[in-house]
């Protein structure tokens, strides 16, 4: 595997009977912790809640290369985790897991002047998008990397309140998904609210990408689309 940055998601839903989303999380937010003060190629490690399904959790992690992640799942805290979760039977099911290795120079995953709480960690109460597609061939994935990567350098500029706006591709090896395969493209966007998250898919030049993709002939079809509230149990960068 190639040592680019990459993304890890894990959605977890969680045994109703014996927990709650955010009991689940507080259990989890140990763990977290431990990453923020002793991993630091651990670059993003967040617990996240499904805005449509409360039984559902998804953990946002990146890392800044494959032995990351290796050192991350090498620390105590981590078995620690695991055993307690197990004995208290919190978890019911592995939902999905993806794999994705950056897109070099696409968009952003940190600003810097994000509101933080008083440890340094990014505050949660954040809206967040996960929109994966697929394409027709490789050109079109390239002409829609070209395109929506020179527009999040206008969405960098015009629009402060969208706090991460990136993506990866999905490689063969941990993915766990249905409906997902290798190489498609996973998107994340992080907004303060939902008045931003609206204020973004509403601009007028971001509208207008969709007639330059359909003269690029750029067909895309959508695999997953679904929206988070983050907890701040985690970080979302450092």
């Amino acid at each position: 595997m190639s040592e680019l940055p990459l993304t890890v998601f894990v959605e977890f839903e969680i045994r109703k009977e014996n927990t709650t989303a955010e009991q689940w999380v507080e259990t989890w937010a140990e763990r977290a912790l431990d990453a923020w003060h002793h991993e630091p190629e651990t670059l993003a490690y967040e617990a996240m809640i499904s805005q449509e399904d409360d039984s559902r959790v998804l953990i946002f992690e990146r890392y800044a290369n494959l032995n990351s992640v290796e050192l991350h799942v090498a620390r105590p805290a981590h078995e620690k985790l695991q055993s307690i979760m197990g004995e208290a039977r919190m978890t019911r099911r592995l939902v999905r897991k993806m794999v994705a290795l950056d897109i070099p120079d696409y968009g952003w995953w940190a600003r810097s002047d994000r509101p933080r709480q008083p440890d340094g960690r990014p505050n949660g109460d954040t809206i967040v998008a996960l929109v994966g597609s697929r394409f027709g061939d490789e050109a079109q994935k390239a002409a829609f990397i070209e395109i929506s990567g020179e527009h999040a350098k206008y969405c960098w500029d015009a629009e402060p309140d969208t706090l991460t706006y990136s993506a990866g591709l999905t490689t063969p090896e941990g993915s766990e998904a249905e409906g997902v395969e290798p190489g498609d493209l996973i998107f994340l966007m992080e907004a303060t609210d939902q008045a931003a998250m609206t204020k973004h898919a509403e601009d007028p030049v971001h509208v207008a990408l969709g007639p330059v993709l359909i003269e690029r002939g750029v067909e895309t079809i959508p695999t997953i689309s679904d929206y988070y509230l983050t907890t701040g149990a985690g970080f979302m960068c450092r």
